[in-house]
């Protein structure tokens, strides 16, 4: 969902980091979970909420200030 809004393929988002397309596909499909370091990017790339991202839970997509923030506690 982060991957489309952001309106990258992914064949895009695995370019911008650095993997295979199979490795964004096999998140998609839930079988596999990006490393803490992959959903930091993830978070970047797409503008989302890194909490929402990794949990699900809260808003989509913060305010550039909340995101900045929390990409600041992940480091």
């Amino acid at each position: 969902m982060a991957r489309r809004s952001a309106g990258l393929s992914q064949t895009q988002l695995a370019a911008e980091l650095g993997l295979q397309r199979s490795a964004v596909s096999h998140w998609e499909a839930q079988r596999g979970k990006p490393s803490m370091t992959h959903l930091r990017q993830l978070a970047l790339l797409t503008g989302v909420h890194f909490e929402w991202l990794a949990t699900g839970r809260g808003a989509m997509s913060p305010s550039a200030e909340a995101r900045l923030d929390e990409v600041v506690a992940v480091d």
